[in-house]
This record gives C-alpha cells, sequence and structure tokens, in this order.
C-alpha cells in the first residue's frame, strides 16, 4: 500500500467516511496500559537524571562515567570560597575569618567530589538502567505498534477495495493484508504483554536509586558535621576582645526643656536623693526609666549630662536635666 492511499484511508476513518476496524476494550486497555508506563519511565528518567549529567553527550551514548560528569554546586560554591579567603588572607595574614572561609571552601570542595561519585552511583545503578529500559523495550513496543497502525489502515483499505469491487484479485489482496494485520497485531499484543513482568525490574531501579541517596546523604550529613568542628577549631583561635561603650551620650531633652539647660542638680557629692521631674522611658540599654515624682539614690556623677542612680533596686543612668535635687 503506497502513501498515498494509506493517508487517504487515514483520512478518510478521521472525517467518518471510510470505516475503521474497532479493536476490543481489552486490546484497548492493554495499550492504556503500554502508553502510561512509557509516559511514566521517560519522565522518572528526566527528574531522576542528576544535574550534573543534564546535556553529556556521554550520557547520551550510555557510557556515563565520573569523568563526564559537570561539577556539582558544592564544587563550583568551593572553588569559588577559596579564592575569596585567598584572597582576603592575602590582604590580612592574621584574619581567622580568611582563614574559616577557606576552610568551608576545601569542605565543600570534597563533598561536591562525594556528590560527583554519588552521581555516577546514580546514573549506574537507577538512571542508566531505567533509560536503557527506555529505549530497548519500550521503543521496541513503539516500533510494533507503528507496524500494526500500518497493517491495520492496508488491511481496511483492501477490505473497503473489495466490498466495492468483490473478486479473485481483491479477495487475493485482502486476504494478504488480513494476514499482515493480524501478525502485527498479535506481536504488538505480545510484547505488551510481558511488560508487567518487567516492573519488578524497573521498581528495583528506584530502590537503587532511593539506596544510593540514603548512602549519600548519610556521607554529606557527616562531613557538614566534620566542617563545623573545623570552623568551631579556628573560631577558637580568634583574639579576643572587650567591647567598651561609650559614656557619651546624646542628652534627650525634657518637654519645653533644651539640651542646653545647665544641669538641675549641682555635681556636688552631698547630694544623695533626686526626685523625677518628667516620665523618662529607657531607650538604651544601661537607662534607668522611672515616672514624674518618684525618688531615686544617685550613686554617682558619670558626666554633666547623665547620673546613675538606684531606683527600687535597679540602677541605671538617668539624664540630669529630667530630675531635681530633693
Amino acid at each position: 500500500m503506497n502513501l498515498v492511499k494509506k493517508a487517504t484511508q487515514k483520512v478518510g476513518e478521521g472525517v467518518g467516511v471510510y470505516a475503521k476496524t474497532e479493536e476490543s476494550e481489552e486490546f484497548k486497555q492493554q495499550e492504556k496500559y503500554f502508553n502510561a508506563n512509557s509516559k511514566a519511565t521517560e519522565a522518572v528518567v528526566k527528574e531522576l537524571t542528576p544535574d550534573s549529567a543534564s546535556g553529556a553527550s556521554a550520557f547520551l551514548n550510555n557510557k556515563m562515567g565520573r569523568e563526564s560528569l559537570q561539577k556539582t554546586a558544592e564544587t563550583k560554591r568551593g572553588e569559588a570560597f577559596i579564592s575569596l579567603g585567598s584572597e582576603m588572607k592575602a590582604a590580612s595574614h592574621e584574619s581567622v575569618y580568611a582563614e574559616a572561609i577557606i576552610n568551608l571552601g576545601e569542605s565543600l570542595r570534597q563533598i561536591g567530589e562525594v556528590h560527583q561519585t554519588h552521581d555516577a552511583v546514580i546514573i549506574d545503578s537507577a538512571v542508566g538502567p531505567l533509560r536503557l529500559f527506555n529505549d530497548n523495550v519500550l521503543r521496541d513496543i513503539h516500533r510494533l505498534e507503528k507496524n500494526y497502525r500500518d497493517k491495520r489502515l492496508e488491511y481496511d483499505s483492501a477490505l473497503r477495495s473489495h466490498k466495492s469491487k468483490s473478486d479473485s484479485k481483491t479477495q487475493a489482496n485482502l486476504d494478504t493484508k488480513t494476514r499482515l494485520y493480524e501478525d502485527a497485531r498479535q506481536q504488538y499484543l505480545d510484547k505488551i504483554a510481558v511488560l508487567p513482568a518487567e516492573e519488578a525490574a524497573q521498581v528495583g531501579y528506584l530502590s537503587a536509586y532511593c539506596q544510593a541517596q540514603s548512602e549519600y546523604y548519610k556521607s554529606i550529613a557527616s562531613m557538614y558535621s566534620e566542617a563545623g568542628e573545623k570552623l568551631d577549631r579556628v573560631k577558637s583561635t580568634a583574639p579576643s576582645f572587650t567591647v567598651v561603650k561609650s559614656t557619651t551620650t546624646v542628652t534627650r531633652a525634657a518637654p519645653g526643656i533644651p539640651p542646653s539647660v545647665p544641669p538641675a542638680v549641682p555635681a556636688s557629692s552631698s547630694v544623695q536623693r533626686i526626685r523625677g521631674l518628667y516620665n523618662f522611658d529607657a531607650g538604651n540599654t544601661g537607662e534607668l526609666s522611672f515616672r514624674t515624682g518618684e525618688l531615686l539614690i544617685v550613686r554617682r556623677r558619670v558626666n554633666e549630662d547623665w547620673y546613675e542612680a538606684e531606683l527600687n533596686g535597679a540602677v541605671g543612668l538617668v539624664p540630669v536635666n529630667y530630675v531635681e535635687a530633693v
């Protein structure tokens, strides 16, 4: 059957001009299962393929090895950190932060190497076999499916010709096309029939993927833990220092009283008690809140703007221009 006649038969069936051989529900169900399996396998292969193997030509030829994989994100990040830390170290040989960045970069690069080896294992034990299954078993069924559909079109065309002109020639052609159609149909069905038995292997590949992932995450968890311990050791070598808080503070004036107003309480050491002129809410650590009329005990004069005073057992700084001597 030439391509023109085949195309004519297919178009005629599509618009309802020519009759089409209808298959049984069992046949349709088997086809539906095959198509679903094929679609799922292709999607699983795509989703489980490591990023480091994406686009690699060796993978397309089923010859993927670690040397064919691209650098992992950890490797790239580790190399960048080592470069940044080294640059900072050159500017300050005493910098523990620079040393920490370099240490983390080296750890990330090692993790990247483990990741790359893991990706190769994933390909060898799971993705690769699934891809081969897709290429060999499922594509072979797709080939038989195409042959079946071609032979079915030829059979229906021969049947239509024989109905319009029933003679020995059309009968002989119909007999030939019937035999070819039935053979193609049976081959197609036989191949689909063994597909459920292959599912155990498909499930095995998924199990291998999970096992590889489990081993990988155990490994990198340990490596990240070791990296953290190494950074803690670097931290312990950092010089210690004490933060000194400046006692110079901008005076917050009370309502109607500018900051330049002279201190309401003399600096004499004889002053022991003061009373709040206004409400004062501590805005910074070390300051002491008080209300109008509350009595405070002066402990010492910090500077011309602040006293250190005590109220109800709490000690803190109070502004001079918010209080008066008692």
